[in-house]
C-alpha cells in the first residue's frame, strides 16, 4: 500500500523538477502522458524515536512548495505554482498522495498491497493562456475517478488504475502506472523519485489535446 511517513506532529516538505509532457501520434486516437519527478520531504526531528506502532488517527506529512510545470500542454513558457503538499493518512484507509486521494475498500495483512477508490484532478485551459491557444475555445478542468491496485515493496511503491470523468468534461478517462523509489531515507530527509505513465482514451485526447474544424489555423492543423 502507498503510504505517507510514519511521522507525527508538523513537517516540512518541498517539490522539484517536476516535468509533465505528452506524446501522440497523427491520426491516432490514444496518446500517452509521462510524469518524471523529485519529493524531498524533511521529516521533524525525533520522529523517529517514536514507536514503530502508529496509534490510531492521522499520520503523514504536511508541507508547501512550487510546482513548476509549463503554462498550457505543449507551451515553452513555464509558470511555478504554489503548491499544498500533503502524503497523509488517517488509519491506513483514507489517503492523499500529493494530487490523488482515496479509500481502501481492500488490503493486506500487512498493509503492504491494497485496493483503492480514488480521485485526482486534471487542470483544462481557456483561449488567454497563451498565443498558441487563441482562438480555442476553454477546455474544463474535471475531476476523475476509479480504482487503484497499490503495492508496496522492498524496492518502492507501483500502482497501476483507472480514472474515468466524472465531471462530463472530456467524458474521457485513462490507464495510470507510476513507479516510485527511495533515493534517499534517514532520519532526517527523505528523497523519493517518481516516474508515471498515462494511456489517455480518445475521447480524453480528442478534448485536452484535440483541434476542432472551427479551431484549425494556418499554424494549427485539425486533430481529431
Amino acid at each position: 500500500m502507498v503510504e505517507a511517513p510514519d511521522v507525527e506532529g508538523d513537517g516540512i516538505a518541498g517539490q522539484f523538477s517536476l516535468f509533465g509532457g505528452g506524446v501522440r501520434g497523427r491520426g491516432q486516437s490514444i496518446g500517452f502522458c509521462v510524469f518524471l519527478g523529485l519529493i524531498l520531504v524533511c521529516r521533524p526531528v525525533g520522529a523517529y524515536a517514536q514507536a514503530v506502532e502508529k496509534p490510531p488517527g492521522w499520520h503523514g506529512t504536511l508541507g508547501a512548495g512550487p510546482l513548476f510545470v509549463p503554462k498550457y500542454v505543449g507551451g515553452k513558457k513555464m509558470e511555478a505554482l504554489p503548491l499544498a503538499i500533503a502524503y497523509i493518512d488517517y488509519n491506513d484507509w483514507f489517503y492523499v498522495n500529493l494530487f490523488r486521494a482515496g479509500a481502501y475498500v481492500w488490503s493486506s495483512e500487512d498493509k503492504k498491497r491494497g485496493i483503492s477508490l480514488a480521485l485526482e484532478p486534471r487542470f483544462g485551459f481557456k483561449s488567454s493562456d497563451g498565443a498558441r491557444l487563441a482562438g480555442m475555445a476553454t477546455r474544463r478542468s474535471s475531476v476523475l475517478g476509479g480504482p487503484t491496485f497499490d503495492w508496496e515493496g522492498d524496492l518502492g511503491s507501483f500502482s497501476v488504475g483507472y480514472f474515468s470523468d466524472l465531471t462530463n468534461a472530456s467524458h474521457g478517462g485513462y490507464l495510470d502506472v507510476s513507479l516510485s523509489e527511495p533515493l534517499v531515507k534517514n532520519g532526517r530527509w527523505e528523497l523519493n523519485g517518481t516516474i508515471e505513465l498515462s494511456r489517455l482514451d480518445s475521447k480524453f485526447v480528442n478534448y485536452y489535446f484535440g483541434v476542432t474544424p472551427a479551431e484549425v489555423t494556418p499554424a494549427r492543423p485539425l486533430y481529431r
